[in-house]
């Protein structure tokens, strides 16, 4: 049965994947997978069942896992070449190449392709690196940010550094094209897990972008750290979701640039937003905070 734009048959496909009653060659099989399509049904859990999601994605192939999440960030491959500095055919050809091998197979990765691209597709498709590099990686990648640690990943002092660095693409281009790319923070920010450097994705749209910081842990998640945050921004659309393929949570700063109120982005709710999950942690400080701040704006 169709319904929202994706069949509910390819959901429970994926379950019984899942749980290990169909293989992954028997799955893609029996879902059938088209050249557009992308797996367009993990947009209707991506936020709702993230369990189901990370056991999926470690469970598919590695060309299937790219399309996975070219699909959640509305990504092509002609778009990933702009983005990167590899070709369309290069990028085509790895996810094509190990598309038919999952973790089951106990295949190592097709190695026709640079290394380097691998590391960019971890970075712009936000999956952990060795989930790239081989096939039958097991779901245990807590702190493994090895994609962070090139000597062409640039780090700067500060959010206010990086904020200027983005600012100027949009004042030096009328529509900027989409961008993708990682950086390191030097962590003057976040106490608990004592990272020296926070590993953050940048992803610049037209209208839009986003700063999204790997956090260490569930203890970065408190009213008085975000809310410095929310300052040096100077915005409230701050969410916090779990990182995919990881153990660790991640913060994601949206900055709007085009006045639209609130742009549509698939992996982003409003039960994200962090006042709301510091609600749901039962943060025991939250609550008197907001109140007492609230009040003041009223004054």
């Amino acid at each position: 049965m169709a319904k929202k734009g994706f069949d509910l048959r390819d959901i429970n496909l994926l379950q019984k994947l899942v749980i290990g009653d169909l293989s992954f060659p028997e799955y893609l099989s029996k879902r059938g997978l088209s050249k557009f399509d992308n797996f367009k049904e993990l947009k209707y859990i991506v936020n709702d069942n993230q369990i189901l999601l990370d056991n999926f994605l470690s469970k598919i192939s590695i060309g299937a896992r790219c399309r996975a999440l070219k699909g959640i960030f509305e990504l092509t491959n002609k778009e990933i070449e702009k983005i990167s500095s590899h070709a369309e055919s290069s990028i085509s050809n790895f996810i094509t190449e190990n598309m038919d091998y999952n973790i089951d197979s106990k295949k190592v990765i097709q190695r026709n392709n640079s290394i380097d691209l691998q590391f960019d597709l971890s970075i712009i498709l936000d999956l952990p690196f060795w989930y790239l590099a081989y096939s039958y990686t097991k779901y245990d990648m807590y702190k493994t940010f090895i994609e962070y640690e090139r000597p062409n990943i640039k780090s700067y002092e500060g959010f206010t550094e990086l904020i200027k660095v983005i600012d100027n693409i949009y004042q030096t281009s009328q529509k900027p094209m989409r961008s993708i790319f990682g950086v390191k923070i030097i962590n003057n920010y976040f106490v608990a897990g004592k990272m020296q450097e926070l590993y953050t994705r940048v992803d610049i749209r037209d209208t839009y972008y986003t700063v999204e910081i790997h956090l260490a842990n569930k203890a970065n998640i408190n009213f008085k750290e975000l809310k410095n945050i929310e300052s040096i921004f100077g915005t409230t659309n701050i969410y916090i979701r779990n990182a995919f393929l990881r153990d660790n949570p991640k913060l994601i700063i949206l900055m709007n640039k085009a006045k639209i109120k609130n742009p549509k982005i698939t992996y982003l709710q409003t039960d994200f937003l962090w006042t709301n999950v510091l609600f749901k942690l039962k943060d025991s400080t939250i609550k008197i905070l907001l109140d007492d701040e609230n009040a003041t704006k009223k004054k």
